[in-house]
């Protein structure tokens, strides 16, 4: 299991309540039996108001347009 994976799996399990998915599913991608694709994985970020896993794509302004996000900027 990936390690975006697993702190996704840790993320999700700190809410009391899920909106989009439910605790048996998210068991199952912390086993590492299933996998959320990264459209799951951003749907449910932005359902539980989460920051969503960052993916670098090795561009420069990708990381630079995260960071200013991060930062609000």
């Amino acid at each position: 299991m990936s390690k975006i994976q697993e702190s996704f799996c840790r993320l999700l399990e700190s809410k009391k309540r899920i909106i989009g998915t439910d605790k048996n599913t998210v068991q199952r991608w912390k086993r590492g039996a299933s996998s959320p694709t990264i459209e799951t994985m951003e749907r449910i970020c932005a359902k539980n108001d989460l920051q969503p896993p960052f993916f670098h794509d090795g561009t420069i302004e990708q990381l630079i347009d995260f960071n200013a996000v991060a930062l609000g900027k």
